[in-house]
C-alpha cells in the first residue's frame, strides 16, 4: 500500500514514487519529503519486478499487461 511505502521511507534509506497529491498528503509532518517528478524530458529505464503467483491481484495484472505493452513500443 501507500502508506506502506512511506514507512519504509521514513524508516530509512529507502525511495517511492506515489502521486504527488498523496505524496503532498503523506510528507506532512513526517521526516521525509516530496521531490517533485516535473522534468518531461528525463528518460530512464526501469524494470519491473513481480513474483510469479497466480491469479494476480488485478492492480498487478494491469501493471504487467501496461508493461508489456509499453515494452513492446520502445
Amino acid at each position: 500500500s501507500s502508506v506502506a511505502l512511506v514507512a519504509f521511507v521514513e524508516a530509512g534509506e529507502w525511495a517511492s514514487i506515489v502521486p504527488r497529491a498523496l505524496a503532498d498528503m503523506l510528507a506532512g509532518g513526517r521526516k521525509i519529503r516530496a521531490i517533485p517528478i516535473d522534468d518531461p524530458t528525463a528518460n530512464h529505464m526501469v524494470g519491473l519486478i513481480a513474483a510469479v503467483r497466480e491469479p494476480y491481484t488485478p492492480l498487478l495484472a494491469a501493471l504487467i499487461e501496461a508493461a508489456g505493452r509499453y515494452s513492446a513500443k520502445a
